[in-house]
């Protein structure tokens, strides 16, 4: 792995990763799955991961499900409906300049 994809992805990652998997168990009565989506690619592959977060959401309607995308994904990823948060981290390798 390269140096700046660790300096940059996986900080990020961890950081949204940690509220998923560090948590003290809660009662059965009071869990909510908790779900996160890392997509960094092009804005047409994140478009075509929308009808899958729309069945993840019909089969777990109480979750919370958050998505980690390319700050180019940002807006059209914010307008889905099925989604609890949207977070951008710049991605090394998805750039977006002329």
């Amino acid at each position: 792995m390269k140096a700046s994809l660790r300096r940059t992805i996986l900080p990020t990652v961890a950081r949204m990763s940690a509220p998923f998997m560090n948590r003290a168990p809660l009662p059965a009565s009071a869990q909510r799955p908790r779900i996160l989506l890392v997509r960094p690619d092009h804005v047409g592959d994140l478009l075509f991961t929308t009808p899958a977060v729309r069945a993840l959401r019909s089969a777990l309607p109480e979750a919370y499900i958050a998505y980690l995308v390319g700050p180019w994904s940002r807006e059209i990823a914010q307008d889905n409906p099925h989604l609890d948060e949207v977070v951008s981290c710049p991605f090394p390798g998805f750039t977006r300049r002329p």
